[in-house]
């Protein structure tokens, strides 16, 4: 994550590229205690070393904003689900194991939910940063509850 974001913005320095946009991810909110997620939330305190590259990478854009400014949009996605998605994703199990008959395990006390945000939100929401132009901003692409 943080060597490929580093590139690509250094690119985007090289070849004046007005707007850089790229995919940040749910995982930076690590285990806040929010309700929502807000783009604004501290997150210094990643969980996980998938999250911590995400963080950096928010951070490291931050950085070419102020040093070239170039204008950053980071997307973080919210369990995405759709056509062609990733089998290993929740969604896609429940809806197998549902399909099948067979038992959806709880696990912990089940107080934990999913934020599932179908694809073509996504697709709605990465159109509309590249069409944006702010100096630097973080959108969180689903509802964060």
């Amino acid at each position: 994550n943080i060597k490929g974001t580093t590139w690509l913005m250094e690119l985007s320095h090289q070849y004046g590229i007005q707007n850089f946009v790229f995919a940040s991810s749910l995982s930076v909110y690590g285990d806040s205690k929010s309700t929502f997620f807000l783009e604004d939330e501290s997150v210094d305190y990643p969980v996980s070393s998938y999250a911590a590259t995400k963080k950096a990478c928010e951070l490291l854009a931050y950085t070419y904003h102020h040093l070239y400014t170039l204008n950053i949009s980071a997307l973080c996605f919210f369990t995405v689900y759709g056509p062609r998605g990733h089998p290993d994703m929740v969604s896609f199990k429940f809806i197998d194991l549902v399909s099948r008959g067979l038992e959806i395990h709880q696990f912990g006390d089940g107080s934990s939910s999913c934020d599932c945000t179908y694809i073509t939100a996504i697709v709605d929401g990465v159109a509309c940063a590249i069409d944006c132009l702010y100096p630097y901003k973080i959108y969180n692409l689903g509802k964060g509850d």
